[in-house]
C-alpha cells in the first residue's frame, strides 16, 4: 500500500510539472502584437502601413528660379524680369498659401493631409518650400489636389497658430480674413517713392469675391508609396503666370491691389502656375 501511495504521489507530481512547463512554453510562443485594432469584433493585429511623402516646390520666373530683389532701386545686379505686357520688374516678395492636400490613388479614393496649411515663401526656399505629408497610405497615387488660399471655415474659425498665426504678416485685421498670396514688385515703368510700387494682396472667400482657387494636377508618372522609402514630389510655381491668362496685366493700369474685388484678376490668373516636373519613388 505504501508503495502505491508513492507512485500515485510521483506521477501526481509530474503532471503538475508538466502541465506548467506547457503553459510555459506557450506563453513564450505568443507572437509579439505590433498594434491592435478592436471594434467590439474579435481583435485585428496589423502592422505599419503608412509613410511620409516629401514635397518640394520651386518658385520660378517663366524658365528661371525666381531671385527675390533685396534692392530698392534697379542696379546692375538686381534680378530683372520682363512681364507678359512688356514691363520691367524684380520681386521684392512673393508668398502664398497652399492647403487642404488631397492625393489621388487609381481607385478614385483620396488620402487627406490633416489640419493642411503650408506658407510658401520664396524668400527663404530652404525652410518653407519643402514639407512631408505624414502617414501616406500604402498606394500608388495618380494626381495632386489643393487649394491656393486658405479655406472660408479656417478663415472664419480656429485655431490661428502655426503656418496661420496672423504673425506672419498673411492676415487682413481690417478685413478678418487671410491673405492668400502676396506678389510685390519694383518695376520703373510707374513712378516710385522708395520700395516697392507694385503691391498685389489676394484674399477674399465670399460670395462674388471669392478668391479661393482649386488645383488638381496630374502626376507625370504614378507616386508609388510603400516601406522601402519616402517618395517625392516636385512642383514648379511661375510666379509670372500672376500677371497673365486670362489677363495681361499692366503695372501703369494696376500698381495696387489688395481688396478681394480688385485683386480678382490676379487669382484667376494665378491658377495655373504649378506644374508637377517629377516623382521619385
Amino acid at each position: 500500500m505504501k508503495n502505491i501511495k508513492t507512485i500515485t504521489s510521483k506521477l501526481l507530481i509530474t503532471l503538475i510539472v508538466l502541465h506548467l512547463f506547457s503553459c510555459k512554453k506557450k506563453k513564450e510562443e505568443d507572437p509579439v502584437v505590433v498594434n491592435t485594432i478592436t471594434t467590439g469584433a474579435p481583435t485585428v493585429t496589423t502592422t505599419a502601413s503608412t509613410n511620409d511623402v516629401t514635397i518640394n516646390i520651386t518658385n520660378m520666373a517663366d524658365n528661371v528660379i525666381l531671385q527675390i530683389a533685396k534692392d530698392t532701386i534697379y542696379k546692375p545686379s538686381t534680378p530683372k524680369y520682363i512681364s507678359a505686357y512688356g514691363d520691367t520688374f524684380s520681386v521684392t516678395k512673393f508668398r502664398y498659401y497652399i492647403s487642404n492636400i488631397k492625393l489621388k490613388k487609381q481607385d478614385g479614393s483620396y488620402y487627406t493631409e490633416t489640419e493642411s496649411y503650408h506658407l510658401i515663401d520664396a524668400s527663404d526656399s530652404l525652410n518653407t518650400c519643402k514639407f512631408n505629408l505624414k502617414n501616406v497610405p500604402y498606394a500608388t497615387y495618380t494626381a495632386i489636389e489643393y487649394m491656393i488660399g486658405v479655406d472660408s471655415t479656417r478663415n472664419c474659425s480656429g485655431a490661428q497658430t502655426g503656418q496661420l498665426d496672423p504673425l506672419k504678416d498673411m492676415y487682413w485685421n481690417w478685413n478678418q480674413g487671410y491673405i492668400f498670396l502676396k506678389f510685390e514688385a519694383y518695376t520703373s515703368s510707374i513712378s516710385s517713392f522708395g520700395g516697392h510700387n507694385v503691391e498685389y494682396h489676394v484674399g477674399g472667400f465670399k460670395g462674388a469675391t471669392n478668391n479661393i482657387k482649386n488645383v488638381s494636377l496630374t502626376l507625370p508618372s504614378n507616386l508609388v508609396v510603400d516601406n522601402d522609402h519616402i517618395s517625392k514630389l516636385f512642383i514648379k510655381a511661375n510666379a509670372k503666370e500672376c500677371l497673365k491668362t486670362p489677363t495681361t496685366i499692366s503695372f501703369a493700369t494696376l500698381p495696387t491691389a489688395i481688396s478681394p474685388a480688385s485683386s480678382k484678376p490676379i487669382a484667376n490668373n494665378y491658377t495655373d502656375m504649378f506644374l508637377v516636373t517629377t516623382v521619385i519613388h
